[in-house]
């Protein structure tokens, strides 16, 4: 992507600078996305659902920690393929259902049981 290899090498990108990498211009970008905002988050996509490939975990041992440590781990190395990539990230709101489908995830784990009371957890 075009935008991602901006951002790797200088950690920004303008949409003047995606539609001169892609030879098109600027106007043309806006039939396929309404704002940077939507580039942003299309790269959130592209990094999470292709850094580590899905199944690269290994089987899970140790319970609950087990499954969170997992679903970190997945998280830290998908986005520390693309360090500059992260302080944009911080800036959007996160759409992608690959993405918060993890943060589900983590808040499955981290609920508390339905046995032990809430009190235990504050």
């Amino acid at each position: 992507m075009a935008a991602l290899d901006l951002v790797d090498a200088k950690g920004e990108f303008t949409l003047g600078e995606v539609a001169a990498a892609l030879a098109v211009r600027p106007s043309s970008l806006y039939n396929h996305i309404s704002s940077k905002a939507d580039i942003v988050e299309a790269m959130r996509t592209l990094v999470f659902t292709t850094h580590p490939p899905a199944g690269a975990d290994p089987p899970i041992t140790d319970g609950w920690q087990g499954v969170l440590r997992a679903l970190l781990r997945r998280y830290r190395d998908a986005f520390g393929h693309h360090p500059r990539l992260i302080p944009m990230l911080t800036a959007h709101t996160v759409s992608s259902p690959d993405v918060v489908h993890m943060y589900d995830d983590i808040a499955t784990v981290l609920a508390p049981p339905a046995s032990r009371p809430r009190t235990c957890w504050t």
